[in-house]
């Protein structure tokens, strides 16, 4: 495996309030730009630090050409090896069962967003079988109705969903509970709906446990849902692993790169609240063997402290 290592700064700006919570969380840190050409190293971790990745990995469709998810796969998996907990986006059921086979050491949750069980695209959360036990889990639809499948409103122009388990550290036996999403690509009302279901159920999930947000949020730090993400609830406030970072001329800061070029904002996140503290976080820059981005997004990574 190659490597080249570069600062890295995100992209925000959005006034006093969000400056303050940037600045009490943020922490020095490098973005990784590698090539993937041998196995995955793993992220080290202690016995209390999770390393935990958000990856919207871009459905299988054979209209990406050349960027098909076959061309893909095993990049994918490499970089999930790399982590201890995985939030991953666009996830179809032949990608999961790929997933699957590539990933014999990790089990997830997940389900289809149109029926609840196969159909639609997942948001499942991988993680290693050998160092958790899953706990709790289930899922909920970004709608007024959140127990139904495949439900939608607002001006939302597709289904949305996020899934949740609470997972027990076998080595210190620390629980956290762990929400993966993706918000509405279209609906202005909807993300910003969507961000308060989020925020009004990790409170009833929450029981006091440590708590880890990842996902595809369809928008930039300086809009509305990020705002009642990170500042609209006193009580399940989340703070952004990445926050407070201004990158140099020619450094990425994005997550999006629609398989042509890494662009400036950063639509894609790991939140953190109660108990759980950044050591490092950065956005990675996985390439497969032929030079290719291993998806349309670019993947976050943040090794966390569970208290």
């Amino acid at each position: 495996m190659t490597f080249s290592l570069r600062p890295f700064g995100s992209f925000c700006s959005i006034g006093i309030g969000h400056v303050l919570l940037w600045l009490a969380a943020s922490l020095s840190t490098t973005s990784i730009a590698y090539s993937q050409t041998d196995e995955a190293t793993a992220a080290p971790s202690s016995e209390n630090q999770w390393s935990v990745l958000s990856y919207n990995i871009r459905l299988n469709t054979a209209s990406d050409g050349k960027n098909a998810w076959p061309n893909r796969a095993e990049t994918v998996a490499a970089v999930i090896k790399e982590h201890d907990v995985a939030g991953l986006q666009e996830v179809l059921q032949s990608q999961l069962e790929d997933l699957q086979k590539l990933l014999p050491d990790y089990d997830f949750v997940g389900a289809g967003r149109d029926d609840g069980k196969t159909k639609g695209e997942y948001v499942p959360v991988f993680f290693r079988k050998d160092r958790f036990e899953k706990k709790d889990s289930g899922h909920f639809w970004l709608s007024k109705t959140q127990d139904v499948p495949g439900s939608k409103d607002w001006d939302a122009a597709i289904t949305r969903m996020a899934t949740w388990v609470v997972l027990k550290d076998k080595k210190t036996g620390k629980e956290c509970l762990i929400i993966n999403t993706h918000f509405d690509h279209i609906g202005k009302k909807a993300r910003q709906e969507s961000a308060r279901i989020i925020t009004d159920k990790a409170k009833t999930l929450f029981r006091n446990l440590p708590a880890i947000l990842t996902g595809d949020f369809n928008c930039p730090p300086t809009d509305l849902p990020y705002a009642v993400i990170t500042q609209e609830s006193e009580e399940m406030r989340w703070v952004d692993t990445l926050a407070g970072y201004m990158p140099t001329a020619g450094q990425p800061a994005g997550s999006w790169n629609g398989f042509k070029a890494i662009e400036g904002n950063r639509i894609d996140f790991i939140f953190v609240a109660r108990g759980v503290q950044t050591v490092t976080s950065q956005i990675l820059d996985p390439k497969t063997p032929a030079g290719l981005f291993g998806s349309d997004h670019q993947p976050i990574q943040a090794i966390v402290r569970i208290e």
